[in-house]
């Protein structure tokens, strides 16, 4: 079995490389993404919460704000 380790599951560019490597090994292959909840965000940040809770109310305005959303 292969084993890919993508440190920052972030970035896209990471993910798009490690995703297209080709299988030489014809062996299943196993993706380690390596991630933050909330990320950008800094009232979310590694809250575990959110892990599975929507956003609400406030905390829609909150995340939008701070992504750069309207």
């Amino acid at each position: 079995m292969n084993c890919i380790n993508i440190k920052d599951g972030h970035s896209f560019k990471s993910l798009i490389k490690s995703l297209s490597k080709k299988n030489n090994l014809k062996k299943p292959t196993v993706f380690i993404i390596n991630t933050i909840k909330g990320k950008g965000i800094k009232e979310f940040e590694n809250d575990p919460v959110w892990h599975a809770r929507q956003l609400k109310g406030r905390e829609i305005e909150i995340g939008k704000k701070r992504l750069g959303i309207k």
